[in-house]
């Protein structure tokens, strides 16, 4: 497998223009550039299941619309479609009621069908802890299917208990095609493209 390394700072950049350019909002390609450093600092290549996941969503194949309900006295987090959910909006979403749900006794949260468990656990482990860098180095090979969210997921380590790489290391081919969706974030530089706001404008004054 042919490798190529990166700086953190370009695999934020390319990750969260990345997901923008698949037509998720902004706030969600933030996320899932947040969520793919994490996963680099516990030594996983996060670019395998970016290019899946991206891929998926503009096939069809999975929905970037969830919907929250509650079943057997805990939520249930699904597609509002009745498809597969894709993790780049359950991954948020989750974290989110996570948050919501920490603060009463026995939470625990389902999140059904969804495209990339392993990416849900590591958003969810990113913005509160809940999970560490050997339970998300599992979950990642974890084929699509149904999740649990609960505090077991607490015993892991954390990231901070693992040296974090000094480069990014990424497989070529799947970064190739995250770097496509990249490529779906930008404009032609012509004249009617920089009259409408993009670069500099018609006039670089810098």
């Amino acid at each position: 497998m042919t490798a190529l390394h990166l700086s953190f700072g370009e695999l934020h950049f390319h990750t969260c223009r990345a997901v923008f350019g698949a037509g998720l909002p902004w706030g969600l390609a933030e996320d899932a550039a947040s969520t793919a450093a994490w996963l680099t600092r516990c030594h996983v290549d996060p670019a395998p299941a970016l290019a899946r996941m991206l891929t998926d969503l503009q096939q069809g194949r999975s929905s970037a619309t969830p919907l929250l309900f509650p079943a057997d006295g805990a939520p249930v987090l699904q597609a509002a479609s009745g498809s597969r959910l894709s993790a780049l909006v359950a991954g948020p979403s989750a974290a989110d009621w996570w948050e919501v749900l920490s603060a009463e006794p026995g939470p625990r949260l389902t999140v059904q069908d969804v495209d990339a468990p392993g990416w849900v656990t590591a958003t969810v482990a990113q913005r509160t802890g809940l999970a560490g860098a050997a339970s998300v180095h599992r979950m990642m090979d974890q084929p699509p299917g149904d999740l649990r969210v609960d505090a077991a997921l607490r015993a892991m380590p954390g990231a901070d208990a693992v040296a974090p790489p000094k480069v990014v290391t990424v497989a070529a081919d799947a970064w190739s095609v995250v770097h496509d969706f990249f490529r779906q974030s930008l404009v032609p530089s012509t004249d009617a493209s920089r009259q409408a706001g993009a670069g500099a404008g018609l006039v670089d004054r810098d």
